[in-house]
Protein backbone atom coordinates (compact mmCIF):
# COMPACT_ATOMS: atom_id res chain seq x y z
CA UNK A 1 0.00 0.00 0.00
CA UNK A 2 1.21 3.54 -1.00
CA UNK A 3 0.14 6.62 -1.00
CA UNK A 4 -2.41 8.33 -3.12
CA UNK A 5 -0.93 10.99 -6.12
CA UNK A 6 -3.28 13.11 -4.92
CA UNK A 7 -2.21 12.93 -0.84
CA UNK A 8 1.51 13.10 -1.97
CA UNK A 9 0.84 16.12 -4.09
CA UNK A 10 -0.78 17.96 -1.23
CA UNK A 11 2.11 16.76 1.29
CA UNK A 12 4.27 18.33 -0.74
CA UNK A 13 2.76 21.47 -1.61
CA UNK A 14 2.26 21.93 1.90
CA UNK A 15 6.02 21.31 2.30
CA UNK A 16 5.87 18.93 4.27
CA UNK A 17 9.10 16.48 5.65
CA UNK A 18 7.07 12.93 6.02
CA UNK A 19 8.07 9.08 5.93
CA UNK A 20 5.52 6.17 5.22
CA UNK A 21 5.89 2.41 6.43
CA UNK A 22 3.68 -0.34 7.09
CA UNK A 23 2.58 -0.57 10.20
CA UNK A 24 0.30 -4.47 10.04
CA UNK A 25 -2.35 -3.63 7.83
CA UNK A 26 -1.86 0.09 7.84
CA UNK A 27 -0.05 2.52 5.94
CA UNK A 28 1.57 4.73 8.49
CA UNK A 29 2.29 8.21 7.70
CA UNK A 30 4.32 10.26 9.85
CA UNK A 31 4.38 14.13 9.64
CA UNK A 32 7.62 15.27 10.87
CA UNK A 33 7.49 18.98 12.98
CA UNK A 34 3.91 18.91 12.62
CA UNK A 35 2.86 23.15 13.66
CA UNK A 36 0.51 22.71 16.56
CA UNK A 37 -1.83 25.70 17.01
CA UNK A 38 -1.15 28.29 19.83
CA UNK A 39 -1.93 27.01 23.43
CA UNK A 40 0.40 24.32 23.80
CA UNK A 41 3.29 23.99 25.27
CA UNK A 42 5.69 22.77 22.71
CA UNK A 43 4.93 24.16 19.00
CA UNK A 44 5.68 21.59 16.98
CA UNK A 45 5.46 17.45 17.22
CA UNK A 46 5.78 14.72 14.87
CA UNK A 47 2.20 13.48 13.82
CA UNK A 48 1.42 9.71 12.93
CA UNK A 49 -1.81 8.92 10.92
CA UNK A 50 -2.63 5.11 10.27
CA UNK A 51 -4.41 5.02 7.06
CA UNK A 52 -6.18 1.38 6.74
CA UNK A 53 -6.29 -0.84 3.60
CA UNK A 54 -8.91 0.40 1.58
CA UNK A 55 -8.30 4.22 2.00
CA UNK A 56 -9.77 6.78 1.23
CA UNK A 57 -13.25 4.76 1.55
CA UNK A 58 -12.41 3.52 4.75
CA UNK A 59 -11.53 6.42 7.26
CA UNK A 60 -8.63 6.69 9.07
CA UNK A 61 -9.28 6.35 12.99
CA UNK A 62 -6.86 8.13 15.92
CA UNK A 63 -3.89 9.70 15.51
CA UNK A 64 -0.53 9.84 17.26
CA UNK A 65 1.97 12.83 18.62
CA UNK A 66 5.75 12.25 19.56
CA UNK A 67 6.94 14.12 21.66
CA UNK A 68 3.74 14.07 24.37
CA UNK A 69 1.78 17.28 23.56
CA UNK A 70 0.28 18.75 26.84
CA UNK A 71 -1.77 22.59 26.65
CA UNK A 72 -0.13 25.24 28.21
CA UNK A 73 -2.16 24.43 31.63
CA UNK A 74 0.07 21.61 31.78
CA UNK A 75 -2.90 19.03 30.74
CA UNK A 76 -3.35 16.30 28.35
CA UNK A 77 -6.00 17.44 25.42
CA UNK A 78 -9.42 15.09 26.25
CA UNK A 79 -8.91 11.52 25.48
CA UNK A 80 -5.22 11.88 24.21
CA UNK A 81 -3.36 9.92 27.57
CA UNK A 82 -2.53 6.56 26.34
CA UNK A 83 0.94 5.96 25.18
CA UNK A 84 1.66 3.57 22.27
CA UNK A 85 4.44 1.57 21.12
CA UNK A 86 4.98 2.16 17.38
CA UNK A 87 8.51 1.78 15.66
CA UNK A 88 10.53 2.26 18.51
CA UNK A 89 9.00 5.52 20.06
CA UNK A 90 6.13 5.82 22.65
CA UNK A 91 3.57 7.89 20.82
CA UNK A 92 0.59 9.64 22.74
CA UNK A 93 -2.78 8.56 20.98
CA UNK A 94 -5.37 10.87 20.23
CA UNK A 95 -8.95 8.88 20.71
CA UNK A 96 -10.80 10.66 17.91
CA UNK A 97 -13.56 8.95 15.68
CA UNK A 98 -15.25 11.12 12.94
CA UNK A 99 -18.47 10.74 12.03
CA UNK A 100 -19.03 9.77 8.60
CA UNK A 101 -20.82 13.77 8.03
CA UNK A 102 -16.88 14.44 8.60
CA UNK A 103 -15.43 11.33 6.14
CA UNK A 104 -16.54 10.94 2.79
CA UNK A 105 -15.57 7.89 1.40
CA UNK A 106 -13.39 8.19 -1.96
CA UNK A 107 -13.34 12.00 -1.78
CA UNK A 108 -11.41 12.61 1.50
CA UNK A 109 -7.86 12.20 2.16
CA UNK A 110 -4.87 12.77 3.53
CA UNK A 111 -5.58 16.40 3.08
CA UNK A 112 -9.06 15.93 4.39
CA UNK A 113 -7.75 14.13 7.50
CA UNK A 114 -5.03 16.97 9.07
CA UNK A 115 -7.68 19.58 8.42
CA UNK A 116 -9.94 17.76 11.00
CA UNK A 117 -6.77 17.29 12.86
CA UNK A 118 -5.90 20.84 13.26
CA UNK A 119 -9.24 21.89 13.96
CA UNK A 120 -9.20 19.02 16.61
CA UNK A 121 -6.18 20.67 18.07
CA UNK A 122 -7.56 23.93 18.14
CA UNK A 123 -10.64 23.17 19.53
CA UNK A 124 -8.91 21.22 22.19
CA UNK A 125 -7.41 24.53 23.55
CA UNK A 126 -10.53 26.57 23.20
CA UNK A 127 -12.11 23.94 25.85
CA UNK A 128 -9.05 24.10 28.43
Amino acid sequence: MELLHADKDYLARKGYRYETFQHGQFLALVIFDFELPPGYQISRADLLVLLPGGFPDAAPDMWWCYPWVKTITGADPLNANVAESIRDRTWQRFSRHFTTARWHPGRSGVESYVTLIRADFARAVQAA
